[in-house]
Formats: C-alpha cells, structure tokens, sequence
C-alpha cells in the first residue's frame, strides 16, 4: 500500500512540476506524468480533485514564490544588463552576451526596441486634391 502511495505521490509531484515549473496544461502535464488519457482529457477539474496533487501544486507554488523573491525589478535587470556590456567593452571581452541578450528581450525589461518605426509610409493627400480625375 505505501509502495502504491509514494508512486501517486510521484506523479502528483512530476504533474505541479511540469505546470508550474513549464507551463504546461493539466493534459499534457497529467499524460507525462502517466496518467491515463482519459484521465488526462478531463484537464484541471481533475486535478483540482485529487488531493494529493492539489498539495503538490501548493507546495510547487510556494518554493517557487520562495525561488523567485527577492528578484531584481526590471529598471534594475536592465543596469545589470548595461553594465555587463559596458564592462565587456572596457575588457574587450565577449562574456555573458548571449545571457544579456536574452534578459534584456524580457518584456519587461525590452531593452532592444528600436527608438523609431521604420519602413512606416504616411500618405496624406493635399485638402485641394481633386478626387475626380483619376
């Protein structure tokens, strides 16, 4: 019986893991779990009836709130990321630029967008403009 347990308990941890952790769906985080298809088809309404999963997405949840805290806003993610590629010019060096790329795409950082559209046309027509000849 407990060989049985610990194995729910598994799965129901596997399945807050793959939703919290990977954002996937109750289904697809339930099929790779191993439940059932069937099973797996009836989506949240399932998970938020067996309890040991409930527990498991609770506990999910709160180590990664616990994870999370503490985290530098975005104003300072981007002078963490300016200042690392400042400093890899003062070095010449080409450390960390690919991770600074991707921080800086985060969309609450956006440090990459451009100041100005570009390829933007804006037609206006002149208020004498004589509509009836072609």
């Amino acid at each position: 019986m407990d060989v049985v347990r610990s194995e729910v308990k598994k799965r129901a941890r596997k399945v807050a893991k793959l939703i919290v952790r990977q954002g996937k769906t109750a289904p697809e985080a339930m099929r790779a779990a191993g439940y059932s298809d069937a099973q797996s088809a009836k989506g949240f309404p399932e998970l938020l009836r067996r309890k040991t999963i409930r527990t498991a997405l609770a506990k999910e949840v709160e180590k990664f709130a616990a994870e999370t805290d503490g985290l530098p806003g975005a104003a300072e993610r981007a002078k963490m990321i300016r200042w690392r590629l400042t400093k890899n010019i003062l070095t010449g060096k080409d450390a960390a630029v690919a991770s600074c790329k991707l921080a800086g795409m985060d969309r609450e950082v956006n440090l990459y967008q451009p100041d100005s559209q570009n390829n933007v046309m804006v037609v206006q027509f002149p208020n004498d403009f004589d509509w009836s000849e072609k």
